[in-house]
Protein backbone atom coordinates (compact mmCIF):
# COMPACT_ATOMS: atom_id res chain seq x y z
CA UNK A 1 0.00 0.00 0.00
CA UNK A 2 1.07 3.28 -0.49
CA UNK A 3 1.56 5.99 1.96
CA UNK A 4 -0.51 8.63 0.44
CA UNK A 5 -3.23 6.12 0.20
CA UNK A 6 -3.15 4.82 3.29
CA UNK A 7 -3.58 8.38 5.36
CA UNK A 8 -6.47 9.49 2.66
CA UNK A 9 -8.29 6.13 3.83
CA UNK A 10 -7.30 6.76 7.40
CA UNK A 11 -9.36 7.99 10.09
CA UNK A 12 -10.09 12.02 11.06
CA UNK A 13 -10.19 12.17 14.62
CA UNK A 14 -11.38 15.95 14.79
CA UNK A 15 -13.98 14.59 12.43
CA UNK A 16 -15.58 11.77 14.63
CA UNK A 17 -14.16 9.53 11.68
CA UNK A 18 -12.69 6.00 12.40
CA UNK A 19 -11.79 4.29 8.90
CA UNK A 20 -9.42 1.84 7.26
CA UNK A 21 -8.08 1.41 3.59
CA UNK A 22 -10.10 -1.73 2.32
CA UNK A 23 -8.56 -4.85 1.75
CA UNK A 24 -7.79 -5.84 -1.25
CA UNK A 25 -8.00 -9.62 -1.14
CA UNK A 26 -7.14 -12.48 1.77
CA UNK A 27 -4.63 -14.68 -0.02
CA UNK A 28 -2.05 -13.84 2.32
CA UNK A 29 -1.50 -14.40 5.70
CA UNK A 30 -3.34 -11.83 7.64
CA UNK A 31 -0.48 -9.36 9.56
CA UNK A 32 -2.79 -6.26 10.37
CA UNK A 33 -6.36 -6.40 11.75
CA UNK A 34 -8.21 -3.45 12.23
CA UNK A 35 -11.55 -2.62 14.14
CA UNK A 36 -14.55 -0.35 14.67
CA UNK A 37 -16.81 0.36 16.41
CA UNK A 38 -17.24 -2.40 19.23
CA UNK A 39 -16.78 -2.96 22.74
CA UNK A 40 -12.68 -3.48 23.57
CA UNK A 41 -13.31 -7.52 24.46
CA UNK A 42 -15.43 -7.84 21.14
CA UNK A 43 -13.07 -6.21 18.87
CA UNK A 44 -10.19 -8.26 20.63
CA UNK A 45 -11.65 -11.60 20.39
CA UNK A 46 -13.26 -10.85 16.33
CA UNK A 47 -9.14 -9.23 15.59
CA UNK A 48 -7.71 -12.45 17.08
CA UNK A 49 -9.32 -14.89 15.32
CA UNK A 50 -8.80 -12.59 12.20
CA UNK A 51 -5.11 -12.60 12.77
CA UNK A 52 -5.38 -16.72 12.98
CA UNK A 53 -5.93 -16.67 16.97
CA UNK A 54 -3.43 -16.56 19.63
CA UNK A 55 -2.22 -20.26 19.26
CA UNK A 56 -0.55 -18.50 16.32
CA UNK A 57 1.57 -16.04 18.68
CA UNK A 58 1.22 -19.10 21.82
CA UNK A 59 3.70 -22.27 21.49
CA UNK A 60 1.71 -24.53 24.33
CA UNK A 61 2.72 -24.25 28.25
CA UNK A 62 4.53 -21.14 27.60
CA UNK A 63 4.79 -18.39 30.27
CA UNK A 64 3.65 -14.80 28.32
CA UNK A 65 4.63 -11.48 29.79
CA UNK A 66 2.05 -8.76 28.49
CA UNK A 67 2.87 -5.68 28.86
CA UNK A 68 0.19 -2.70 29.00
CA UNK A 69 0.48 1.14 30.06
CA UNK A 70 -0.52 1.53 33.49
CA UNK A 71 2.06 4.39 34.19
CA UNK A 72 -0.29 6.80 35.15
CA UNK A 73 -2.31 7.67 38.35
CA UNK A 74 -6.08 7.44 35.91
CA UNK A 75 -9.26 6.19 35.92
CA UNK A 76 -10.13 3.88 32.59
CA UNK A 77 -12.40 7.14 31.57
CA UNK A 78 -9.41 9.07 31.37
CA UNK A 79 -7.51 7.52 28.39
CA UNK A 80 -4.17 7.60 29.80
CA UNK A 81 -4.30 3.65 30.53
CA UNK A 82 -4.62 0.42 28.44
CA UNK A 83 -8.49 -0.55 29.07
CA UNK A 84 -8.77 -3.11 31.63
CA UNK A 85 -11.46 -5.12 29.89
CA UNK A 86 -9.49 -5.54 26.98
CA UNK A 87 -6.38 -6.91 29.17
CA UNK A 88 -8.91 -9.31 31.26
CA UNK A 89 -10.22 -10.69 28.56
CA UNK A 90 -6.81 -10.93 26.93
CA UNK A 91 -5.23 -13.15 29.99
CA UNK A 92 -7.94 -15.41 30.08
CA UNK A 93 -7.72 -15.99 25.67
CA UNK A 94 -3.84 -16.58 26.75
CA UNK A 95 -5.27 -19.52 29.37
CA UNK A 96 -7.54 -20.23 26.62
CA UNK A 97 -4.23 -20.72 23.99
CA UNK A 98 -2.82 -23.03 26.75
CA UNK A 99 -0.45 -20.67 28.10
CA UNK A 100 1.03 -21.79 31.66
CA UNK A 101 1.54 -18.53 33.20
CA UNK A 102 0.69 -15.11 32.29
CA UNK A 103 2.62 -12.28 34.18
CA UNK A 104 1.72 -8.18 33.67
CA UNK A 105 3.89 -5.56 34.75
CA UNK A 106 4.52 -1.98 33.92
CA UNK A 107 6.93 0.77 34.79
CA UNK A 108 4.96 3.31 36.00
CA UNK A 109 5.51 6.94 36.23
CA UNK A 110 2.62 8.20 39.02
CA UNK A 111 2.82 5.97 41.99
CA UNK A 112 2.96 2.24 41.03
CA UNK A 113 0.93 0.93 43.65
CA UNK A 114 -2.30 4.28 43.36
CA UNK A 115 -1.04 3.44 39.04
CA UNK A 116 -2.24 -0.25 39.24
CA UNK A 117 -5.48 0.14 41.44
CA UNK A 118 -7.06 3.22 40.00
CA UNK A 119 -6.39 2.22 36.17
CA UNK A 120 -8.43 -1.16 37.00
CA UNK A 121 -6.02 -3.06 35.79
CA UNK A 122 -4.64 -5.20 38.76
CA UNK A 123 -8.19 -6.31 39.64
CA UNK A 124 -9.23 -7.24 36.31
CA UNK A 125 -5.83 -9.12 35.21
CA UNK A 126 -6.13 -11.06 38.90
CA UNK A 127 -9.73 -11.95 38.45
CA UNK A 128 -8.19 -13.46 35.30
CA UNK A 129 -5.48 -15.11 36.96
CA UNK A 130 -2.63 -13.56 35.97
CA UNK A 131 0.33 -12.31 38.25
CA UNK A 132 1.15 -8.48 38.02
CA UNK A 133 4.10 -7.33 39.28
CA UNK A 134 5.56 -3.98 40.64
CA UNK A 135 8.26 -1.86 38.23
CA UNK A 136 9.58 0.71 40.67
CA UNK A 137 12.68 -0.75 42.66
CA UNK A 138 15.77 -0.77 40.75
CA UNK A 139 16.56 -4.52 42.11
CA UNK A 140 13.89 -6.08 39.85
CA UNK A 141 15.95 -4.85 36.79
CA UNK A 142 19.14 -6.66 35.40
CA UNK A 143 21.69 -5.05 33.07
CA UNK A 144 22.15 -6.42 29.52
CA UNK A 145 24.26 -5.07 26.40
CA UNK A 146 22.73 -4.50 23.16
CA UNK A 147 25.67 -4.85 20.84
CA UNK A 148 23.78 -4.01 17.67
CA UNK A 149 22.61 -0.62 19.08
CA UNK A 150 24.02 2.50 18.29
CA UNK A 151 22.81 4.43 21.34
CA UNK A 152 21.26 2.33 23.56
CA UNK A 153 24.25 -0.13 24.40
CA UNK A 154 23.33 -1.13 27.84
CA UNK A 155 19.83 -0.71 29.46
CA UNK A 156 18.30 -2.12 32.89
CA UNK A 157 15.49 -4.39 31.80
CA UNK A 158 12.93 -6.04 33.73
CA UNK A 159 13.50 -9.24 35.48
CA UNK A 160 9.78 -10.30 34.25
CA UNK A 161 11.28 -10.51 30.06
CA UNK A 162 13.46 -13.23 31.82
CA UNK A 163 10.95 -14.91 33.97
CA UNK A 164 8.46 -15.82 30.76
CA UNK A 165 8.78 -16.85 27.18
CA UNK A 166 7.43 -14.06 24.80
CA UNK A 167 5.87 -10.57 24.95
CA UNK A 168 2.46 -9.33 24.24
CA UNK A 169 2.27 -5.97 23.99
CA UNK A 170 -0.39 -3.89 24.78
CA UNK A 171 -0.33 -0.07 24.44
CA UNK A 172 -3.12 2.66 24.28
CA UNK A 173 -2.74 5.25 21.46
CA UNK A 174 -2.04 8.68 22.84
CA UNK A 175 -0.52 11.73 21.24
CA UNK A 176 3.10 12.35 23.03
CA UNK A 177 5.10 15.51 23.56
CA UNK A 178 8.12 13.03 22.98
CA UNK A 179 7.48 11.08 20.35
CA UNK A 180 4.23 12.27 18.57
CA UNK A 181 2.44 9.24 19.34
CA UNK A 182 2.74 6.70 22.07
CA UNK A 183 1.97 3.54 20.94
CA UNK A 184 3.70 0.17 20.52
CA UNK A 185 7.55 0.88 20.22
CA UNK A 186 7.51 3.92 23.23
CA UNK A 187 5.19 1.36 25.34
CA UNK A 188 8.02 -0.64 25.83
CA UNK A 189 10.11 1.45 28.01
CA UNK A 190 7.66 0.89 30.61
CA UNK A 191 10.19 -2.32 30.66
CA UNK A 192 13.09 -0.86 31.57
CA UNK A 193 14.23 1.25 34.66
CA UNK A 194 17.15 3.95 33.19
CA UNK A 195 14.96 6.99 31.79
CA UNK A 196 17.45 9.41 32.32
CA UNK A 197 19.93 7.54 30.29
CA UNK A 198 16.89 7.43 27.08
CA UNK A 199 16.54 11.08 27.48
CA UNK A 200 20.32 12.22 27.52
CA UNK A 201 20.57 10.17 24.60
CA UNK A 202 18.12 10.51 21.97
CA UNK A 203 15.16 8.93 22.87
CA UNK A 204 13.66 8.31 19.36
CA UNK A 205 17.50 6.05 18.49
CA UNK A 206 16.70 4.38 22.23
CA UNK A 207 13.39 3.13 21.39
CA UNK A 208 14.43 1.76 18.11
CA UNK A 209 17.38 0.40 19.14
CA UNK A 210 15.62 -1.79 22.43
CA UNK A 211 14.09 -3.41 19.56
CA UNK A 212 17.36 -5.37 19.05
CA UNK A 213 17.08 -6.70 22.59
CA UNK A 214 13.27 -7.72 22.42
CA UNK A 215 9.99 -7.49 20.42
CA UNK A 216 6.88 -8.53 21.06
CA UNK A 217 5.33 -11.17 19.43
CA UNK A 218 2.33 -9.28 19.22
CA UNK A 219 1.04 -6.02 19.69
CA UNK A 220 -2.43 -4.97 20.47
CA UNK A 221 -3.03 -1.24 20.11
CA UNK A 222 -5.82 -0.32 22.02
CA UNK A 223 -7.49 3.10 20.39
CA UNK A 224 -10.95 3.05 22.45
CA UNK A 225 -10.09 6.38 24.49
CA UNK A 226 -7.28 8.09 22.47
CA UNK A 227 -5.88 11.17 24.41
CA UNK A 228 -5.48 13.53 21.51
CA UNK A 229 -3.38 16.43 22.81
CA UNK A 230 -2.04 16.97 25.92
CA UNK A 231 -0.87 13.09 25.77
CA UNK A 232 0.68 11.00 26.99
CA UNK A 233 -1.52 12.05 30.42
CA UNK A 234 -4.11 14.88 29.16
CA UNK A 235 -5.73 17.25 31.38
CA UNK A 236 -9.24 17.18 31.01
CA UNK A 237 -12.15 15.34 29.54
CA UNK A 238 -11.83 17.59 26.45
CA UNK A 239 -8.37 15.99 25.61
CA UNK A 240 -10.00 12.20 25.05
CA UNK A 241 -11.93 11.02 21.78
CA UNK A 242 -13.89 8.11 22.15
CA UNK A 243 -12.79 6.40 18.84
CA UNK A 244 -13.75 2.85 19.62
CA UNK A 245 -10.82 1.34 17.86
CA UNK A 246 -8.35 -1.63 18.22
CA UNK A 247 -5.02 -2.50 16.02
CA UNK A 248 -3.50 -5.79 16.03
CA UNK A 249 -0.80 -7.02 14.12
CA UNK A 250 3.01 -8.87 14.88
CA UNK A 251 4.72 -6.11 13.35
CA UNK A 252 5.20 -3.96 15.26
CA UNK A 253 6.41 -1.18 12.63
CA UNK A 254 2.73 -1.90 10.57
CA UNK A 255 0.47 -1.79 14.28
CA UNK A 256 1.86 1.91 14.85
CA UNK A 257 1.53 3.31 11.71
CA UNK A 258 -1.78 2.11 11.58
CA UNK A 259 -2.57 3.88 15.00
CA UNK A 260 -0.41 7.25 13.63
CA UNK A 261 -2.97 7.89 10.77
CA UNK A 262 -5.83 7.81 13.92
CA UNK A 263 -4.11 10.86 14.76
CA UNK A 264 -3.84 12.23 10.87
CA UNK A 265 -0.42 11.84 11.46
CA UNK A 266 1.96 10.23 8.39
CA UNK A 267 3.68 7.63 9.65
CA UNK A 268 6.96 8.15 7.96
CA UNK A 269 7.03 11.64 9.50
CA UNK A 270 7.34 10.06 13.20
CA UNK A 271 11.35 9.91 13.75
CA UNK A 272 11.31 6.19 15.42
CA UNK A 273 9.42 4.61 13.24
CA UNK A 274 10.71 5.62 10.52
CA UNK A 275 14.14 4.33 12.36
CA UNK A 276 12.57 0.69 12.91
CA UNK A 277 11.15 0.73 9.60
CA UNK A 278 14.68 1.54 8.02
CA UNK A 279 16.39 -0.75 10.49
CA UNK A 280 13.75 -3.87 9.30
CA UNK A 281 11.85 -4.25 12.42
CA UNK A 282 8.77 -3.52 10.52
CA UNK A 283 7.02 -1.88 6.94
CA UNK A 284 5.71 1.36 7.62
CA UNK A 285 3.86 0.48 4.45
CA UNK A 286 2.39 -3.01 4.73
CA UNK A 287 0.43 -4.57 1.54
CA UNK A 288 -2.98 -4.34 1.33
CA UNK A 289 -3.54 -8.04 0.70
CA UNK A 290 -2.57 -8.81 4.60
CA UNK A 291 -4.77 -6.13 6.03
CA UNK A 292 -8.30 -6.82 7.12
CA UNK A 293 -10.51 -4.74 8.28
CA UNK A 294 -13.44 -5.07 10.69
CA UNK A 295 -16.98 -2.76 11.39
CA UNK A 296 -19.44 -3.56 14.06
Amino acid sequence: MRRRQFIQNSAIVSCGLFAFPTIASEIQETELVTLKGGQPTQMLEKGMEALGGLQRFIKKGQKVLIKPDIGWDRTPEQGANTNPELLGRLVEMCYEADAREVHVVDHTHDNWTKCYKNSGIERAVKDADAKIFPGNMDFLYQQVDIPKAKKLKQVWVHQEIFNTDIIINVPVLKADDKTVISGSIRNLMGLIWNWDDIDQLGIDQCLMDFLHFKKPVLNIVDAFRVITKNGPVGNSPEDVSLIKGLILSPDIVAADSAAATLLNIDPSMINHLALANKSGFGDIEINESKIKNIQF
